[in-house]
């Protein structure tokens, strides 16, 4: 059965796995991102992203540590949905009493000791990870902190080359994972491993996604190469974890650093917000990287993953919506917001400067 990612998401259930096979991994985990974007009231999305499939003694320690990375990333802003954080933010100076006092009256109330451990922790610049307290508890306690209502979990795995152990190691992790959060629990799978019977009991009614092909970018990397780029990446980091939306701060290690290069800038600092919700041409509501609203421009910031064919098509067409909505759109890449950032800046103040000029002849 082929299905588009926004029927994956309509397909998942609160506590079970649902998988999809993909012809393009990377391409089919943009298009989840942009169907969850497009969700009302949107979802708390968490993709926990293996370049290769990990060995079995392993995965239940990498999903636990990738998710306290994902809170970390998110706090203080835990215990709320993403719609929530569309209004309001917690602050670090908020007292833990408070949060627990908060919360105590939902439905799946969080444990005090863990919050006031974890809270500690971030506040200290540590990982929310608890000493003497089992993978299983902590996930459970994570994933509530991460969204307590509208949770998604995406597990995916790039490459298409697996044993059978590892790939035991993937079906257990998703069953893991969505049992003990009780979160609605993706699995993106490459085509390939469809025959593999290590994944019968998590593949039962599983779709086939094939998102929209589209005309691939010039100077695109054959799929080897990116995947055999992916691989090398992993190797510090085995288990890569991005969560989205998060409203109002930067999302990754790039995005961070371009945030800095900017707020340090007495010209940029303060033109820009990051990561904001918009309704574009179409009725199409997504989630942009930056934008400066007084100067309707929005910027954008790749990674490999939107050289596919099918993100390559979804990027035309927010360029294009963005263009009938009234903002200029300047693309950036990964490799020279890290490489050249002296570089990208003069590039976003070339581009404001012209943007106010041609506002002032109007």
């Amino acid at each position: 059965m082929r299905s588009t990612a926004s029927d994956v998401l309509d397909r998942a259930t609160p506590g079970g796995v649902l998988s999809a096979f993909c012809e393009d991994v990377d391409g089919a985990r943009l298009e989840l991102r942009a169907a969850a974007e497009e969700l009302e009231p949107i979802p708390t999305l968490v993709a926990l992203e293996w370049a290769q499939a990990p060995a079995l003694a392993s995965e239940v320690d990498e999903i636990r540590d990738a998710l306290a990375r994902a809170a970390a990333s998110l706090w203080p802003d835990w215990y709320i949905t993403a719609e929530q954080r569309l209004e309001r933010q917690r602050l670090a100076s908020d007292p833990v009493a408070g949060v627990i006092e908060e919360t105590a009256n939902a439905p799946v109330h969080p444990s005090a000791s863990w919050l006031r451990e974890a809270w500690r922790r971030c506040s200290a610049g540590r990982l929310p990870l608890v000493p003497r307290m089992t993978a299983a508890e902590q996930v459970r306690q994570l994933s509530r902190a991460l969204d307590p209502t509208r949770l998604i979990f995406a597990l995916s795995v790039a490459s298409a080359e697996a044993t059978p152990p590892r790939v035991r190691a993937v079906a257990h992790a998703a069953e893991w994972l969505a049992y003990e959060s009780q979160a609605k629990t993706l699995l993106l799978l490459p085509r390939a491993w469809q025959n593999h019977l290590e994944l019968d009991h998590v593949t039962y009614q599983a779709l086939t996604l094939e998102p929209p092909m589209a005309a691939p970018a010039e100077g695109a990397a054959p799929a080897s190469v990116r995947t055999a780029a992916a691989i090398a990446l992993s190797a510090s980091e085995p288990l890569h974890v991005v969560v989205g939306p998060i409203i109002g701060r930067p999302r990754g290690e790039v995005e961070t650093l371009l945030h800095d290069a900017l707020i340090a800038d007495a010209e940029l600092a303060a033109l820009f917000e990051y990561n904001q919700s918009l309704i574009l041409y179409g009725e199409k509501r997504c989630t942009v990287d930056l934008i400066w609203r007084s100067g309707a421009l929005v910027i954008e910031v790749d990674g490999n993953e939107h050289r596919s064919e099918a993100a390559f098509g979804k990027d035309r067409d927010r360029d294009y919506r963005v263009f009938m909505s009234g903002y200029t759109m300047l693309r950036l890449t990964n490799g020279e917001v890290i490489h050249n950032t002296s570089g990208v800046l003069n590039k976003i103040r070339s581009v404001v400067r012209r943007l106010k000029t041609l506002t002032m002849q109007r």
